[in-house]
């Protein structure tokens, strides 16, 4: 992968400063530049100063497990964010453990 063309077309500061300190953990084993960099203010994926939804919002959660990212996206956003929400499993146990939650059907 080229990374200095990926680090170059990253649109914000933050993006940018993660992708070294996970490179820089990848290659040196620098755990420090890797911990600055966590985040634990928002679950998962979902850092409302980059993620920013669009109308009519799709979310696709692929290899759901359970249902946590799915349940962590409508918690970060509300559950009027959204048109659709597509939750794939391969395991049937598990999708059936996602559908104890009312917003996964």
């Amino acid at each position: 992968m080229d990374f200095v063309w990926l680090y170059e077309n990253l649109a914000d500061y933050k993006s940018k400063y993660i992708l070294y300190a996970i490179l820089n953990n990848y290659y040196n084993f620098d755990f420090i530049s890797l911990g600055k960099v966590t985040n634990d203010i928002y679950k998962h994926y979902f850092d409302l100063d980059i993620l920013k939804l669009q109308q009519d919002e799709v979310f696709v959660d692929m290899g759901a497990y359970i249902g946590d990212t799915t349940l962590d996206f409508i918690n970060s956003y509300g559950t009027d964010s959204y048109k659709k929400i597509y939750c794939y499993e391969m395991t049937k146990k598990s999708l059936e453990s996602a559908k104890k939650f009312k917003h996964i059907r």
